[in-house]
């Protein structure tokens, strides 16, 4: 109930002490009414009850910056672990292919008939065995980049044991890992690049790395399995 001015019990208005309930009633102060709200705080919380969404963007861009926290797939494993599984990879700010479907892929990057593309016939096998499981693809990848990239893999493994651990790579790893850095391989391949910048070495010789790996776990570390399910692709 709204009192413009406070009354005493009689009823009577108190004009002894203006805002103020009379003493016979209590010692309380009125508070003091809010100010109006101005058009921009009213803008506001309609957006806030009406257009929650929408709000959250607006007061994001009225925020001062902040830096964007980093996503970015983190080394995984242990090269100080004997332990199964515990393969180490510094994969750190590498796109993870394994996210695609790699038989999409392969179409996408191959130019001209595909049976003249072996980087996308490659990509092409991965991503049958991403969507099947079945080995028999992994075979196929390799046979269609040839024969001589066993000599590269052999390097690449000999790079890997000097900035890992020999052998670390045995002990298994979650399978997308392996099966994303051979795409990641042949897509620079598709692209006409021949020498891996960071090793210094060819890329085809770390898909065939990457492709030993995972026939390898095949038979040594199912546990391993993290692809897609059979039929979800």
């Amino acid at each position: 109930m709204k009192r413009d001015k406070p009354h005493c019990t009689c009823g009577s208005v108190c004009e002894a002490q203006p805002g103020r309930w009379c003493a016979v009633v209590a010692q309380y102060t009125l508070p003091p009414p809010a100010p109006p709200e101005t058009a921009t705080e009213t803008f506001l919380s309609d957006m806030a009850v009406n257009h929650p969404a929408t709000f959250m963007l607006l007061i994001k861009g009225l925020l001062p910056d902040r830096p964007e926290p980093d996503t970015s797939p983190a080394g995984i494993g242990d090269i100080t672990s004997d332990a199964k599984g515990s393969g180490a990879r510094f994969n750190s700010g590498k796109p993870d292919f394994s996210l695609i479907p790699l038989t999409l892929l392969a179409v996408s990057v191959t130019e001209g008939p595909l049976h003249e593309d072996p980087p996308g016939l490659a990509i092409g096998c991965l991503g049958m065995f991403q969507r099947t499981h079945d080995a028999t693809f992994l075979h196929a990848a390799l046979d269609h980049l040839g024969h001589e990239g066993w000599e590269e893999c052999a390097r690449v493994f000999a790079y890997g044991a000097r900035k890992y651990a020999a052998w670390n790579w045995a002990k298994g790893m979650p399978w997308s890992v392996p099966l994303a850095c051979a795409a990641r391989h042949l897509l620079a391949m598709a692209r006409g690049e021949s020498t891996d910048p960071e090793s210094g070495e060819p890329h085809r010789g770390h898909v065939f790395c990457n492709v030993v790996m995972l026939l390898q776990y095949a038979k040594t570390y199912p546990e391993g399995n993290d692809l897609p399910p059979k039929g979800l692709l």
